[in-house]
């Protein structure tokens, strides 16, 4: 009996329509593309992810290129599960190798809040305050095929509002998007959307169903997706023990409620 041909399951070319196209070798999403500041943080951190699809280590190159930056020699970095690659100023790029298969749900591009002199070796940074708007682009490449590689482009915009909007299509429905970091230690990243303008009660309740702190009461939100960051203190004012607690997010005719983890 003939042995069927096949195609070996990770091959890489692939025959579509009489054309010669390359697979794809990874897949990288980039989660925040617009973050609002007050001057109120040390850093700002755009959290992506990225998947090796191949059976075998792979490297990807991160690249991250100031298009608009109101100070040219503001710090940024490139973070990945292994730890953050030293601060520069203006365009750069490091690579990073994965194992097999490996989800790396840890990157980010940071944008700091502090200014240093490195012309000393190790330097020991300084508070200051950004000025103006700040948008970059992120390229993650294949380092050995650069020609398969994806864009995303970042802004860090200065505003101002307590639960600042997030440019996002428009949701079908009222509904809790997200935390992160979930489980967090000192505070967590809350993020919300609804289909159309409503008053909003945003509250975080324990596992016994009591209130314990009040994020939103009423307030009129037009239709969108928003998000405000909680530090995990009760409505009274001291800090939350770890635990397990539930975000309620109520609109007139909708709620929805999140699960969220408390590790000190």
């Amino acid at each position: 009996m003939t042995k069927p041909f096949m195609l070996p399951l990770f091959s890489v070319i692939v025959l579509l329509c009489g054309m010669t196209v390359q697979a794809q070798t990874f897949s990288f999403v980039q989660h925040d593309t617009l973050i609002y500041y007050q001057n109120v943080d040390t850093v700002y951190e755009f959290h992506a992810s990225v998947h090796n699809l191949l059976p075998q280590t792979h490297t990807l190159l991160y690249t991250l290129t100031p298009v608009l930056f109101a100070d040219t020699a503001r710090n940024t970095s490139i973070c990945t599960y292994v730890g953050c690659y030293p601060p520069h100023s203006g365009s750069y790029s490091v690579p990073q190798e994965y194992e097999s298969a490996f989800d790396d749900d840890l990157v980010k591009f940071t944008v700091y809040n502090i200014i240093s002199d490195w012309s000393q070796g190790f330097p020991m940074p300084v508070e200051s305050s950004l000025v103006g708007d700040y948008v970059f682009d992120i390229t993650v490449a294949n380092a050995a095929e650069p020609s398969e590689f994806t864009t995303a482009r970042v802004s860090l915009i200065y505003g101002d509002g307590v639960v600042p909007q997030v440019v996002a299509p428009l949701p079908g429905n009222a509904a809790l998007v997200s935390n992160f970091p979930n489980p967090f230690n000192a505070s967590t990243e809350i993020r919300f959307s609804l289909a159309e303008h409503a008053p909003v009660q945003l509250a975080v309740y324990d596992l016994l169903g009591r209130e314990v702190a009040k994020l939103v009461d009423g307030a009129q939100f037009h239709a969108g997706s928003y998000r405000l960051n909680w530090n995990a203190t009760s409505a009274s004012g001291p800090p939350l023990p770890s635990g397990n607690y539930l975000v309620r997010l109520l609109t007139p005719g909708q709620s929805a409620t999140h699960r969220i983890a408390l590790i000190r």
